[in-house]
């Protein structure tokens, strides 16, 4: 075996054991069913994880946008507004641990907050003053206010895409609220 083909073993344990590391994680922060962690955990998965192996321009899973519904809903605002700093801060560290390891999404930048934060901060507030309506109402607005209070335009925003994604969202959503809460 030359020092190329051992390099790329190496790389390949590497990536197993990463994965099954995540995935005894996410096994574990479901049974625990503790909501904040849950939802951390699901949005680092997104921002540091699907952020850099997704490179189409097709919208898909809202982690962020359901972790922030489910922790503003189980502890309030203010646990809303804990969970927005994590927002802030989490996956920042995260992706400077990874570093540039496993981006294959060319358009992929780790230290980009953006607009996108702004909208996740106003949205803790929305779903507090929308928690007595039912879920899907709830996640209905606040992924319309998402996805149409873009400072970027609508000129690159995939209409089509929209119901499909909030169908698609929601039902991972009702699937989550039971395991979580």
């Amino acid at each position: 075996m030359d020092d190329g083909e051992e390099e790329g073993l190496k790389n390949k344990v590497k990536s197993l054991l990463v994965s099954v590391i995540i995935a005894a994680l996410f096994v574990l922060l479901f049974l625990s069913k503790n909501t904040f962690l849950i939802c951390c955990f699901l949005v680092l998965f997104e921002k540091c994880i699907i952020g850099r192996v997704n490179p189409t321009p097709i919208g898909g899973i809202e982690f962020t946008t359901m972790a922030t519904i489910l922790t503003t809903l189980k502890y309030g605002l203010e646990g809303g507004l804990m969970f927005f700093a994590f927002l802030l801060i989490g996956p920042a560290i995260g992706n400077a641990m990874l570093g540039d390891r496993w981006v294959v999404n060319p358009d992929f930048n780790p230290y980009n907050i953006g607009f996108g934060i702004l909208r996740d901060f106003v949205s803790v507030f929305i779903v507090h003053l929308l928690h007595t309506l039912d879920l899907f109402w709830i996640f209905l607005i606040v992924f319309a206010f998402k996805n149409f209070a873009k400072i970027e335009g609508f000129g690159d925003m995939d209409i089509f895409n929209i119901p499909i994604s909030f169908v698609f969202n929601l039902l991972l959503l009702k699937f989550l609220v039971p395991v979580i809460f």
